[in-house]
């Protein structure tokens, strides 16, 4: 029989490319906070726009009888609310990479990696830019396959950036998968090595998931065999 852990350990986190399911970078990363995921939708009145109730107000007034009975057009239903639209998965986390054997390698170059997810890059012309996160080709690859659409995928080759820029992030016993890396604020470590590589570098990293949340993603928010 399983017991909890006297002191709990700390979780770590990985980040793994969604098209080939390999390491973003191959250095441990550390909690450096809780997690807070973002859950969020917004509903509607029912009959947003007044309905019927404009025209029932104007006639209510005109007949003490029913004023008097407190009929004056409004009924409590009015504010029945509706689901209107449902926002992705938010997840921020604050992580960190520590010097082992090189800071250059452990510290600066991960975390440069990881950075780069956030921002374009710039494409063989010299002047065009390929979009962080999923490109346009992304979008209309998904619509047709999902509508079944026959139609040669070359067609659309024109549009493919070669990287579809989504990531699964993996911390502790949680992972997401599909997510958009869209803000990273890193920061350095005033200590350094005999290289002047900063030893440690914290990074406050803002994610989304490609889709919006729904019930399906949050079954799988649980890596297999975990309870």
């Amino acid at each position: 029989m399983s017991v909890l852990p006297t002191v709990p350990k700390g979780q770590t986190v990985r980040i793994l490319r969604s098209d080939s399911g390999q390491p973003l970078i191959d250095k441990i990363m550390y909690l450096e906070n809780d997690i807070s995921l973002g859950i969020s939708s917004s509903f509607q009145p029912i009959l947003s726009g007044g309905g019927v109730s404009p025209l029932l107000t104007a006639v209510a007034a005109g007949i003490p009888f029913l004023a008097d009975k407190g009929l004056t057009g409004q009924f409590k239903q009015q504010g029945f609310r509706i689901w209107k639209s449902t926002e992705p998965l938010e997840l921020k986390l604050s992580v960190s990479l520590r010097f082992k054997t090189s800071a250059r390698q452990d510290v600066m170059k991960p975390a440069i990696e990881i950075m780069k997810m956030a921002v374009p890059a710039v494409a063989d012309n010299g002047w065009g830019l390929i979009p962080p996160g999923p490109s346009i080709y992304d979008v209309i690859g998904e619509v047709v396959e999902a509508f079944g659409v026959n139609t040669s995928e070359s067609t659309y080759d024109f549009l493919d950036t070669g990287n579809s820029g989504l990531v699964n992030i993996r911390a502790g016993a949680l992972t997401i998968q599909d997510c958009i890396i869209q803000n990273v604020i890193p920061t350095f470590s005033k200590w350094t090595d005999t290289s002047d590589y900063a030893i440690k570098c914290t990074l406050d990293i803002d994610i989304i998931t490609k889709d919006i949340a729904n019930k399906q993603m949050l079954d799988d928010l649980l890596v297999p065999d975990t309870v």
